[in-house]
């Protein structure tokens, strides 16, 4: 992809609800698809095409892959502290950061 070993794909994260506060493990980060207090949608633009296989780690966020050699991952953010753990996993990966964009409510 960018001449670096591609790490292994994590394990899976359950949808597993948290009885303690009733909020599923999907509210966290996209997934769920309502938007709660806070949620905004995002577009997040990389360099290189980012194998679909990786889909699953980005919990319901959709990868687009446009002809300029880019991806772009949109979808439902529950709130700072998700798109950070989004930043994180993209950085953990070492694909370079093109842009961030979320809408204005």
């Amino acid at each position: 992809m960018w001449g670096c070993t591609i790490p292994r794909l994590p394990p899976t994260v359950d949808a597993v609800n948290d009885h303690a506060t009733g909020r599923s493990g999907m509210d966290h980060i996209g997934g769920s698809g309502r938007r709660g207090h806070g949620a905004r949608h995002y577009e997040i633009r990389i360099a290189g095409h980012l194998d679909t296989r990786w889909a699953a780690w980005f919990e319901g966020m959709s990868l687009t892959h446009a002809p300029d050699g880019t991806t772009t991952l949109t979808g439902i953010v529950a709130d700072q502290s998700a798109l950070h753990g989004l930043l994180q996993k993209l950085r953990d990966i070492g694909v370079p950061l093109l842009s961030v964009q979320g809408d204005q409510e």
